[in-house]
Order: structure tokens, then C-alpha cells, then sequence
């Protein structure tokens, strides 16, 4: 059981940059959100066995793994180590390691307390909601 939300956070990038990956290999591509808006793929699909579905969206990538869902907005620049409260919370509740070890309060609690302690921040030119690593 992972239940620190450092632990959470770092799955989550991990599961983000797997998804990146996918889409690499495949598209040769990592600036996803541009590709899409160009129409290199569509903004819903599904490939292989491990990508059950995608769904690009706004600022956004929706993807549903085998063995569960991440989502998360592109940052500035494609960044994409960004994340917030219902994405981490909805990350966590999609997968039997982290189910229900999570309320979204405390993981915006948590969130909240790392940002006073100065270890994540959200930068200015980000249009979502993202913290990032400072």
C-alpha cells in the first residue's frame, strides 16, 4: 500500500511519461498536444492491447490503460510532470494499489501543504490548474 503523496505523484508522472512513450513509438511524435491539433492522429483511438482507449481533450490527454486511467493537461512548452487534485485523485481510484487509500480533500490538503512548504508551485504562464516540482 502507497499512501504518501510524493509516492502518488511520482506514480502518476511515471504512468504519464509511459503514456508519452506509447505515443512515441507509434508516432514518432512527443509534442502530442501539437500533433493532435495537426491531425496526425485522432483525438479518440485506441492502439494495442496496453491502450485500451485515448481521448485528447482542450489542453488535455484522457487515457485508459489496461490497468488504469491517467489523465493530465499539457503544461507549457508540452510540458508534462503538471498534475492537481482530481487528476491524482482520479488516477489513484482508478487502480487496486491505490483505491481508497484517497479522498480528494486529503490529497488537496496534501497538495496544499507541499505548495506552503515550497516544494511544488504553479507557474504563471500555466493555463491549467497544474502544480509542478519546484
Amino acid at each position: 500500500m502507497m499512501n504518501d503523496i510524493e509516492t502518488l505523484i511520482f506514480d502518476f508522472q511515471q504512468s504519464v511519461k509511459e503514456v508519452v512513450q506509447l505515443f512515441y513509438d507509434k508516432y514518432k511524435r512527443k509534442d502530442l498536444l501539437n500533433a493532435w491539433h495537426q491531425r496526425v492522429f485522432p483525438s479518440v483511438g485506441c492502439f494495442g492491447k496496453v491502450m485500451k482507449r485515448y481521448n485528447f481533450h482542450g489542453i488535455g490527454l484522457c487515457v485508459e490503460l489496461s490497468d488504469k486511467v491517467v489523465e493530465f493537461d499539457f503544461g507549457p512548452d508540452d510540458r508534462i510532470d503538471g498534475y492537481d487534485a482530481w487528476r491524482l485523485f482520479n488516477f489513484a481510484d482508478s487502480q487496486e494499489k491505490h483505491k481508497g487509500l484517497w479522498t480528494y480533500k486529503q490529497i488537496d490538503a496534501e497538495l496544499k501543504r507541499l505548495e506552503e512548504e515550497q516544494k511544488i508551485i504553479k507557474l504563471n504562464e500555466d493555463c491549467s490548474n497544474n502544480y509542478y516540482w519546484k
